[in-house]
């Protein structure tokens, strides 16, 4: 696949298969119509000027380029020409989205979305939620969302906003995922405990942790009623539900 920064998203032009990939790992959205391109890519001839398009976020461009290695960006100007090796690349890529995502936004994004890709949940925009992301445990096609997922970087949370966020989820049938990213002041080489929330990454010399938080709003009568039928602690926290899509039926 080759891409060219815009702004903040990375145009991809990608032949039928890496297309098929990246619908299947819910990245980026593709046009109802596919684009033509005015000027090819660099290596492009006329024949492959027209090619499906898919428009890619900053954080899923980089865990593509970075990560799956997949990608390549076309428009990329290092200061050392000569110098052009996937982590020199990767580099100037992170310092680049970093300054295009202020305040930490891109480095908090993505390490939330690497650390959940990475464990083979399926991420995307969780706009239509009021989100950062949603998170699918199986194929999209058959499943509905089970989480959405907030980003934060070291900022307090006020108990209000925490209500919405819950309110929301439990009218779709959804988990709040809260999810914190900051530079880590651990020991460089500690590892995530098993037991433990915080996760730790390194990336380009900085080592940061992720604490993941997971938030559900409370109903006590239904708690109450549920442990009533199972035979269970109405307090305990129940796990979430992977609901499965109706199947529609073939129109004929």
């Amino acid at each position: 696949m080759l891409g060219i920064i815009d702004d903040c998203h990375v145009l991809v032009t990608a032949q039928e298969d890496e297309v098929i990939y990246l619908r299947a790992s819910l990245a980026g959205f593709t046009p109802e119509n596919t684009i033509a391109i005015q000027q090819p890519f660099p290596g492009q001839g006329k024949a492959d000027a027209r090619q499906p398009q898919v428009i890619l976020s900053l954080v899923e461009a980089y865990y593509e380029v970075a990560v799956t290695k997949r990608l390549s960006i076309s428009n990329v100007e290092l200061k050392d020409a000569l110098k052009r090796d996937s982590e020199s690349i990767s580099l100037h890529l992170w310092t680049l989205f970093s300054s295009s995502l202020p305040d930490g936004r891109f480095i908090s994004h993505f390490i939330t979305y690497y650390h959940f890709r990475q464990r083979a949940w399926l991420l995307k925009s969780g706009l239509n939620y009021g989100g950062h992301y949603v998170m699918y445990r199986g194929d999209p096609y058959l499943y509905h969302s089970e989480y959405i997922i907030y980003t934060i970087n070291d900022q307090a949370v006020s108990w209000n906003l925490v209500q919405a966020m819950t309110r929301l989820a439990v009218d779709v049938k959804k988990t709040v995922l809260l999810c914190s990213v900051k530079l880590s002041d651990e020991d460089p080489g500690s590892k995530s405990p098993d037991c433990s929330d915080t996760f730790f990454y390194r990336f380009h010399g900085a080592q940061y942790d992720l604490k993941a938080v997971v938030i559900r709003y409370w109903d006590v009568v239904e708690a109450a009623d549920y442990a009533r039928h199972v035979d269970s602690d109405p307090f305990q926290f129940q796990t979430q539900r992977c609901i499965r899509k109706r199947e529609r039926k073939h129109l004929k």
